[in-house]
C-alpha cells in the first residue's frame, strides 16, 4: 500500500550555478585589478605631467630671463669723434680730446689749474667738457671715465645734445647723468636713457692737485679714458 510521503530532498544546487559565481567574483578580481592597475597608470601619467609642467614652466621662466638680458645685452659703444665744448672763455687742450678713447690710460686731455674751486664758478666758467659723437643714434645706458687726479671733489654730469656745436646751450640739453667722486675712476649708470648720437662730458667740479712741469697747481682734472655703453 501506498506509505507515508517521502519528503523530497531538494537537489543540490546547479554546478552552473557555482561556476557562475565563481566567474563573477573573478571577474569582479579582474576588474578591480583593472581599476587599481588604471589608477596606477593615470596617477603615473599624472604626475609626469605635472613633471612636464614644472619643467616646461622652469624652461620658460628660464628662457623669458635669459630672453631678457639677450634682448638688453650691455654693450660698448664706439667712439667716431669728439671735440671740446666751451661754453665760455677759452678752450682748456682741444688737441688732446682723442686721448681720452685712445685706449691708452697714460694718454689724456686736461683741463687748466683754476684759483677757485672745486665748484667751478658759473659767472667765469661754468664748466669744461668734451663732446663725444657715437657715429649715429644710440640709446647711452652707461659711461665709465677714468681720472687723472683724485681728491675732493669731481663733478661729471652727461648730457645728450644734438650736434658737437658748442652753440648749443647746456640748458637745452637732455640730461642723462651725473656723479661726484673723490676716486681716479667715475661710473655714471644713465638715470634716463636717452637715444643720442652726441654725448657731452661735463665737469663742473674739479678737486685741488699740486703742479708738474706741464700744468700749474690748482682745481684741475685731466680724462684718460671714456667708454660709453648701450
Amino acid at each position: 500500500h501506498m506509505g507515508a510521503t517521502q519528503p523530497v530532498t531538494p537537489p543540490p544546487p546547479p554546478l552552473q550555478s557555482r561556476t557562475g559565481k565563481a566567474l563573477k567574483w573573478a571577474v569582479s578580481a579582474l576588474l578591480i585589478a583593472a581599476l587599481g592597475l588604471g589608477s596606477w597608470q593615470l596617477a603615473e601619467t599624472l604626475m609626469q605631467h605635472s613633471k612636464s609642467d614644472d619643467t616646461q614652466k622652469t624652461k620658460t621662466t628660464d628662457g623669458n630671463g635669459k630672453g631678457t638680458d639677450q634682448t638688453k645685452p650691455v654693450k660698448p659703444i664706439a667712439i667716431k669723434g669728439a671735440q671740446e665744448y666751451v661754453a665760455k672763455g677759452d678752450a682748456q687742450a682741444p688737441g688732446d680730446v682723442g686721448k681720452t678713447y685712445d685706449g691708452d690710460s697714460s694718454t689724456y686731455w686736461r683741463s687748466k689749474s683754476f684759483v677757485d674751486g672745486p665748484e667751478m664758478k658759473p659767472a667765469f666758467k661754468p664748466g669744461v667738457g668734451i663732446v663725444y659723437d657715437l657715429g649715429s643714434q644710440q640709446t647711452v645706458t652707461g659711461a665709465s671715465i677714468g681720472l687723472r687726479y683724485p681728491g675732493d671733489h669731481t663733478t661729471i654730469t652727461l648730457y645728450g645734445t644734438d650736434s658737437m656745436s658748442s652753440s648749443t646751450s647746456v640748458d637745452s640739453m637732455t640730461r642723462i647723468g651725473t656723479i661726484t667722486t673723490s676716486g681716479t675712476s667715475a661710473k655714471i649708470t644713465v638715470s634716463k636713457k636717452a637715444k643720442t648720437q652726441y654725448v657731452l662730458l661735463w665737469i663742473t667740479a674739479m678737486p685741488y692737485a699740486s703742479g708738474d712741469q706741464y700744468s700749474g697747481a690748482g682745481y684741475k682734472q685731466a680724462i684718460t679714458d671714456v667708454k660709453f655703453t648701450g
